[in-house]
C-alpha cells in the first residue's frame, strides 16, 4: 500500500561523476512509519547539458549550531565560485548524519549572486530528526544560470 506523496524535482549535473543528493518530502498518516522508500531517477538531456563543463562549485566546512529561533539547528558554511563570471543562485543541498553515519535530514538553499572568484556565507535551517554529528554540502548550478 502506498501512503506517501512525493514532489517532483529537477537538478542540473554540470560534470561527469558529480555527486548530487536528490531530496524529496513525503507525507505519512500520523503515527505511521515508512517501511521502505523506492526512489526513481530519470535523467534526460533536454538541451540542458553544456559542451563546456562548469567548474566545481566548492563548499567549506559546515558549522552546525542551535537555531536562533525555536528548537531546531542551523548550518553555516561558505560557497565558493571558481568561475570568471558571477554565479547566480547555485543550488546547495545539505545532508546531515548521526553518530551511526545514517542520514537524519538536511536542507537546501539557493544563495544569492556570488561574484567571480569569490565566496559567500550561506546559512540554512536544517530539517533533522536529532542534532547532527556532521553535515555535508553539495553545490551545483541552478536552472537560473545562463
Amino acid at each position: 500500500m502506498s501512503c506517501s506523496r512525493a514532489s517532483r524535482r529537477s537538478s542540473i549535473f554540470p560534470r561527469v561523476g558529480q555527486t548530487s543528493p536528490v531530496q524529496t518530502q513525503t507525507e505519512l498518516p500520523r503515527g505511521k512509519k515508512a517501511a521502505n522508500v523506492e526512489a526513481t531517477l530519470l535523467v534526460e538531456d533536454e538541451g540542458a547539458f553544456s559542451a563546456e563543463p562548469i567548474p566545481e562549485i566548492g563548499t567549506g566546512p559546515i558549522k552546525v549550531s542551535k537555531s536562533e529561533y525555536g528548537d531546531g539547528y542551523t548550518a553555516k558554511f561558505e560557497v565558493m565560485n571558481q568561475m570568471a563570471a558571477p554565479l547566480k543562485s547555485p543550488r546547495v543541498d545539505v545532508v546531515c548524519y548521526d553518530n551511526a553515519k545514517k542520514i537524519i535530514g538536511g536542507a537546501f538553499a539557493f544563495p544569492d549572486l556570488i561574484p567571480p572568484s569569490d565566496k559567500a556565507v550561506t546559512e540554512v535551517d536544517l530539517l533533522v530528526a536529532t542534532k547532527p554529528t556532521s553535515c555535508v554540502a553539495y553545490a551545483s548550478p541552478s536552472a537560473l544560470m545562463d
